[in-house]
């Protein structure tokens, strides 16, 4: 499933993963797994704690079931999935000082924008 036409998702290399990514995004579309794993840290918990789940821009919004996944839930615009990124990357880093880094890989944005 393709989130917006401007996003190629890395997939996830392992059995588990893609369980958890077809259990995760079965019903909304997705890119799957949009945060690389700070070391030390899980995504996902971080941004649970950031108070960043189920934050939306637009149809685009950190998934309610694993905050790790950005959905769409309806027609979201990659300029909306980015927004979402940039939001839950600040509120990261402002609240516990980690920088989270895209697996997704964004087509047609400014390279510093990845």
């Amino acid at each position: 499933m393709v989130l917006a036409a401007n996003i190629i998702s890395a997939m996830p290399s392992t059995e588990q993963m893609e369980l958890s990514f077809t259990m995760v995004t079965s019903s909304l579309a997705s890119a799957g797994s949009t945060f690389k794993r700070p070391e030390g840290y899980f995504a996902g918990k971080l941004i649970q704690d950031a108070g960043m789940q189920g934050h939306s821009v637009g149809d685009a919004q950190v998934s309610t079931k694993h905050a790790g996944f950005v959905v769409n839930t309806g027609n979201a615009t990659a300029a909306d999935v980015l927004q979402v990124i940039r939001d839950v990357q600040a509120a990261v880093a402002d609240q516990f000082g980690v920088t989270l880094e895209t697996e997704v890989r964004m087509w047609g944005f400014d390279p510093t924008d990845n």
